[in-house]
């Protein structure tokens, strides 16, 4: 939880200290938040140095309010992550819709839509929510309960990607899976028993890649909605990879074949 103590800013007090207030840290976070235009206020460690004076010209410019302080001040604001010397505040992130998701992939020949069976660690969901913008997917789907949610950790994780990629949650991940096949999705799922390796599976046309909690995987009526369950060869000592790298190769391996259809 963040702290309640009210930073000190010296003068007129901040409007940062609404309750309705979300805020990121680092400068790449910072970047993309800018660029979106969801940012309401860019707050930075004095004194400003390097490459901080260009984004504060960049919000500045954008008509985003700049406030200088301390890093003790800074970091109360975002507690679990190291802030360098950057914070921005925005509106309480805004969850997608899975109508606004099928909506948006609708007419598409080839569409890519990650679905997170529980996965709960914050750090996880950001590299996944990076890996998800970087292959082109659609989307990644989280369930409300048992999943890890967009927080500030999730945000730094994910590079700023949280801010181009819609991010949906939902209530039921099995009927969320039966809207999604009725649309024309087919569904592979994550598993190191997999019928089939990630790289001989066939990824063209609209594709939901689910993705299991790091410690159980995909829970059994979640798996019995998949229509493919794929494998990652493993050669080491260890029997699986994190869910994040995992996730990674499946979805580059996907978006790869969905591309070479049109090269």
């Amino acid at each position: 939880m963040r702290s309640k103590a009210k930073p000190k800013f010296g003068g007129k007090r901040r409007e940062h200290t609404d309750a309705s207030a979300h805020y990121i840290a680092g400068r790449r976070g910072a970047v993309e938040t800018i660029a979106s235009g969801r940012a309401r206020a860019l707050y930075v460690q004095t004194p400003v140095r390097g490459d901080v004076k260009a984004l504060v010209e960049t919000a500045r410019k954008a008509g985003i309010a700049v406030h200088e302080t301390d890093a003790k001040t800074l970091q109360q604001m975002v507690p679990d992550v190291r802030q360098q010397g950057i914070v921005v505040e925005l509106p309480p992130y805004e969850y997608a819709t899975l109508e606004s998701v099928l909506a948006t992939v609708q007419n598409m020949e080839n569409a890519l839509v990650i679905l997170l069976d529980g996965v709960e660690d914050p750090h996880n969901l950001g590299a996944i929510i990076r890996s998800a913008d970087g292959a082109g997917a659609a989307a990644v789907i989280i369930p409300e309960r048992r999943s890890a949610a967009v927080t500030e950790v999730v945000h730094k994780t994910s590079a700023g990607a949280v801010e181009w990629l819609p991010i949906a949650r939902v209530t039921n991940v099995v009927q969320t899976l039966t809207a999604l096949k009725q649309a024309g999705f087919w569904v592979g799922g994550a598993d190191m028993a997999g019928d089939l390796t990630y790289t001989k599976a066939d990824w063209r046309g609209k594709i939901v890649i689910v993705l299991g909690n790091e410690g159980k995987g995909i829970s059994r009526l979640v798996r019995e909605n998949c229509d493919f369950m794929v494998q990652i060869p493993m050669w080491g000592k260890v029997s699986s990879l994190n869910v994040s790298v995992a996730g990674a190769l499946m979805m580059f391996e996907a978006a790869r074949q969905q591309r070479s259809q049109h090269d």
